[in-house]
């Protein structure tokens, strides 16, 4: 290899290091302090009548037969006369494929 190369290559190094160095000690002197402040709490006000309502769960798959929200529809009127106020239903996830009712079921 030419010594011309050879030369060129160590110049080319020792200046990207000193841009380097440069960018460093910059970056060093200066001092960014970014402090982080959460929000303030969420004050949620329920609204009265939530206030003492009375809550049932259910597991969409397990509460009818057949396990759909159709056939779980029609059980609203008896859950009203039971005196719930709120339906909370249970979260829908894809499950394995032993003793499943239909497309949907759980064990």
């Amino acid at each position: 290899m030419p010594l011309r190369t050879i030369a060129l290559g160590v110049i080319l190094v020792l200046a990207a290091c000193g841009h380097t160095l440069k960018n460093t000690q910059n970056l060093a002197n200066k001092k960014t302090v970014t402090s982080y402040e959460p929000a303030p709490y969420v004050q949620i006000e329920h609204p009265e009548w939530a206030q003492d309502a009375v809550i049932y769960q259910i597991n969409t798959r397990q509460f009818t037969p057949e396990g759909t929200f159709k056939a779980a529809q029609a059980h609203l009127p008896r859950l009203k006369e039971l005196g719930v106020d709120i339906l909370w239903l249970m979260p829908i996830h894809p499950i394995g494929e032993i003793n499943r009712k239909g497309s949907l079921g759980s064990r």
